[in-house]
């Protein structure tokens, strides 16, 4: 049974035996990345935050929003990437294309360092080892100049070679 305390707190019929209180046996969750959006190169001034499905993103010359100028602005996403496969451990690599820089983090590590130094389109990787059945919070940092802004980030499976696709492992 229940307590008296849960039928209240779930509003529900204390004289109904059949109306009782909703277990949920995981924390509900959706797919993609918290996407903080800045004016300023540096993180200086909170614009807006929206739910982004992957860091997939190529503005050219514009900005991502209205609310956030063409040029000198800041994102900072958030995620947590569940790794796709049953049981031990599987290297992924990270790879970042950008102009101008970006930085990600995975399970607090820094795996991609390439904030300064970027004025056109490149490609950086780095790499981490993920076990199985586990969630790695991931930051991703991006910071635009002047001219061209892009940012994409694909997560390879080393051992199988596959691009992941983002909706299938990042959850917030």
């Amino acid at each position: 049974g229940y307590s008296n305390l849960q039928e209240y707190n779930e509003g529900t019929d204390l004289t109904n035996a059949d109306d009782k209180p909703v277990e949920v046996s995981e924390v509900p969750y959706t797919q993609g990345l918290i996407g903080q959006y800045y004016s300023g190169r540096d993180f200086d001034e909170f614009r807006f935050a929206r739910l982004d499905t992957g860091v997939t993103n190529n503005w050219s010359s514009a900005s991502p929003d209205s609310r956030l100028p063409n040029d000198r602005f800041s994102v900072r996403w958030y995620s947590m990437l569940v790794p796709q496969f049953d049981s031990g451990e599987r290297s992924y690599e990270f790879r970042v294309t950008r102009d101008d820089g970006s930085r990600v983090y995975v399970d607090g590590e820094l795996v991609v360092d390439a904030w300064t130094g970027g004025t056109g389109t490149t490609t950086f990787t780095g790499r981490k080892t993920l076990a199985a059945g586990q969630a790695y919070p991931v930051v991703v940092e991006y910071t635009e100049g002047y001219g061209g802004a892009r940012i994409v980030m694909q997560v390879v499976d080393t051992s199988t070679g596959q691009t992941l696709d983002p909706t299938s492992i990042f959850r917030v």
